[in-house]
């Protein structure tokens, strides 16, 4: 980590003068590019860090630019400097979604509580080095080994390579001979590594799930039998529990063929979840995916465990027609009031959608409300919004289904 020296950057943009920037070294998990891409194919991908959302968008950033060579996304940081002053960006583009400690629950340890993404239950897995997550949603968590680097190794290690690069000697001290030395074996350690490669059979069995079955169910295929113990809260909640440490999350390397038996709630669970619930609708309603970078929701169509039953593409116009052009200064309202007012009626909407396309005309309505009280201004609104092409878009997608 250091300082960025601007003198060596000739594409600096316009937006970041004034701007401080550190320059991060980022060690790569092996085998990160092959799983991300096949992971983005298979499944909606949010990553998900308890760390800030300043983090969550370097390192984000890092990972489509430099390592799957996407385009350019909202979370580069030229965007959000744009953004801070107030600069039109020039993207709305998102690669993946992206959620940081603002949209965890901090009272239960900056748990990600996967109600909070707004998806059923039923058609979400997370994957994670730490079970803090899996505690209440047991049977959703898959858990991977840590990627556990020694840093200070390694920080050595890069100094010493750094000196000799710099100072070239004819003769090493033995302190630098060493550094180097176990630099180097500890990069031969690490890429070892096969833990994504290791996790990804489990998760093409998932993705093969039809749309509308419970993903969880398929999980229960590649679990040991004493998993059912997970599904006592006050085990999983137990930070010195053996059931949270040897057992949560982890998945066999090979599908059973019966499945382990079916969860049952032991009584005790409801007042976890009624206390997770609370913190939830106090400090984040709407759902976490919603509120986080609104107007940005263009992804890639790909297979999907995780939405209604209908095209992908489709319903990301229509989140596109609505957030990008809805949500705006020509609105008359504050945008931290009309933007759930949408989203949650689209929801609603998507939520409760059949093959007769039945409920389009109770979506309009709550969409005129959402853009303002008087009727008559709002479908003026709506019309100039494109939302008339919107609602065709998802009827044309119900008509599909």
């Amino acid at each position: 980590m250091g300082l960025h020296d601007d003198s060596k950057d000739r594409t600096r943009d316009p937006a970041l003068q004034g701007v401080s920037l550190i320059d991060y070294n980022v060690l790569l998990r092996p085998h990160l590019k092959e799983f991300l891409e096949e992971v983005n194919q298979l499944f909606e991908v949010v990553f998900w860090t308890a760390g800030t959302a300043s983090y969550c968008c370097a390192v984000l950033d890092a990972l489509e630019q430099q390592v799957m060579q996407l385009p350019r996304s909202f979370y580069s940081h030229v965007e959000l400097a744009k953004e801070s002053h107030k600069m039109k960006s020039s993207t709305s583009h998102t690669n993946f979604y992206a959620l940081s400690r603002t949209q965890t629950l901090e009272q239960q340890g900056y748990m990600k509580y996967l109600p909070m993404l707004g998806r059923k239950m039923s058609s979400v897995v997370m994957l994670d080095d730490n079970v803090r997550s899996f505690p209440l949603t047991p049977r959703n968590g898959i858990r991977i080994d840590a990627f556990d680097p020694d840093d200070r190794v390694l920080q050595r290690y890069m100094f010493a390579l750094r000196r000799v690069q710099e100072e070239k000697p004819h003769e090493m001290e033995d302190a630098l001979v060493q550094c180097l030395q176990q630099g180097q074996q500890e990069i031969a350690r690490l890429e070892k590594d096969r833990a994504l490669l290791d996790v990804l059979p489990v998760l093409r069995a998932v993705a093969q799930v039809p749309a509308g079955q419970d993903v969880t169910k398929e999980l229960d295929h590649w679990r040991d039998l004493d998993y059912v113990r997970c599904d006592d809260f006050m085990e999983t909640m137990n930070v010195r529990s053996a059931v949270r440490q040897q057992i949560l999350g982890v998945t066999l390397p090979e599908r059973r063929s019966t499945p382990i038996p079916a969860q049952k709630l032991s009584f005790m669970n409801s007042g976890f979840l009624e206390s997770a619930n609370a913190e939830m609708t106090l400090h984040h309603t709407p759902p976490a995916i919603q509120r986080f970078a609104p107007v940005r929701f263009a992804r890639h169509a790909k297979r999907s465990a995780t939405v209604a039953p209908m095209e992908l593409q489709e319903v990301d116009h229509l989140l596109e027609e609505l957030t990008a052009l809805l949500v705006s200064q020509e609105s008359g309202r504050d945008d931290a009031a009309i933007e759930p007012a949408i989203l949650n009626a689209v929801a609603d909407y998507v939520e409760g959608v059949d093959s007769t396309g039945a409920g389009l005309e109770q979506l309009r309505q709550a969409l005129e409300a959402a853009v303002g009280e008087d009727g008559n201004s709002a479908k003026q609104r709506m019309k100039a919004a494109g939302c008339g092409r919107a609602i065709r878009l998802l009827r044309d997608a119900v008509s599909q289904a």
